[in-house]
């Protein structure tokens, strides 16, 4: 848990044998322990193009540490930004998406609103029922 002497130690083995994978690896999750996330993704880069992007673990940890290190600035970047509104081009093109909307169309000419051909399905069904309930008492 001692992370920082974790990265002192893998740094003197890194400057005996900078190709050395495991100092690497280990100084890249310390740093991350350590939250030195541009440090440890450089670190955690050199492994995995040393290893040929083969190993599952140094794939996921620099996959981490990349999107960590993405929410951050995003988060940075979204506080400090100046609100502005969209381009012409861009309003025009959301409002004419909205032209095969059915409920934004005028209705056509002899076509009845809503309402009224909710009305006369109830009609029929009120209609219907009625005829069903005839039938039925006459056969009693």
């Amino acid at each position: 848990m001692k992370w920082a002497e974790v990265v002192q130690d893998c740094s003197q083995a890194v400057d005996m044998n900078p190709r050395y994978i495991k100092a690497l690896f280990r100084r890249a999750k310390a740093l991350e322990k350590l939250e030195n996330r541009r440090e440890c993704l450089e670190d955690v880069t050199a492994v995995c193009i040393l290893e040929a992007f083969q190993n599952q673990q140094s794939m996921l940890l620099a996959d981490k540490v990349l999107k960590q290190l993405g929410k951050e600035k995003a988060k940075d970047k979204y506080k400090n930004r100046e609100p502005m509104m969209p381009s012409p081009q861009f309003i025009k093109s959301y409002f004419s998406s909205f032209t095969d909307d059915i409920i934004s169309q005028p209705l056509q000419k002899g076509e009845k609103k809503d309402e009224d051909k909710d009305k006369e399905g109830e009609t029929a069904e009120v209609t219907e029922r009625s005829e069903t309930l005839t039938h039925s008492l006459c056969l009693l």
